[in-house]
């Protein structure tokens, strides 16, 4: 079961329990001959310790990376005479240029999602809406924040270059 849910082979899981419990990471308790239970040991609480923060520092020097090069981006829209601005997609990457875009200045007067999930909630103070109403908005542009399906959302928002509005990526 246990190496089923890992998506490994019963050969590596058992050679990791090994040098776990080899390393005084874990406590292997045999109920049976197939049942075991796996205890995390204060050493081994110790080392994910230090695991996580390990992780966490390389999380958040590339969290900075990647928003330095949101912020070089969207300077560079701003360069090209756009100021006011609609972001479409609210999940992680569009928390993440909406910070970014706060530290340029620029003037983001909406935030629009196709998810209904998302819709009504906020990010960053904003109410995210449907796209419905990008044009109402008036913005110089919608920049695409979503990464998941930007053709698509592209697709769906290219009608309004008709009206003056650009469409832009990251």
């Amino acid at each position: 079961v246990l190496a089923r849910a890992a998506q490994i082979s019963l050969t590596v899981l058992n050679e990791y329990l090994d040098q776990m419990s080899s390393s005084g990471w874990i406590e292997i308790e045999a109920r049976s001959s197939r049942n075991y239970i796996y205890k995390l040991t204060s050493l081994g609480l110790q080392h994910w310790n230090e695991l996580f923060f390990a992780m966490s520092r390389e999380v958040i020097q590339f969290y900075g990376q990647v928003k330095a090069e949101f912020r070089t981006r969207l300077r560079n829209h701003q360069e090209n005479g756009v100021s006011r601005v609609v972001f479409f997609g609210a999940a992680e990457t569009g928390e993440l240029v909406f910070t970014a875009s706060n530290e340029l200045g620029l003037e983001v007067i909406g935030i629009v999602d196709n998810d209904p999930e998302r819709q009504g909630k906020t990010l960053g103070g904003m109410k995210i809406q449907s796209p419905d109403m990008i044009e109402s908005l008036k913005p110089d542009a919608v920049i695409v924040t979503s990464f998941g399906h930007i053709e698509e959302i592209e697709e769906q928002v290219k009608y309004l270059e008709g009206y003056g509005i650009q469409v832009l990526r990251l």
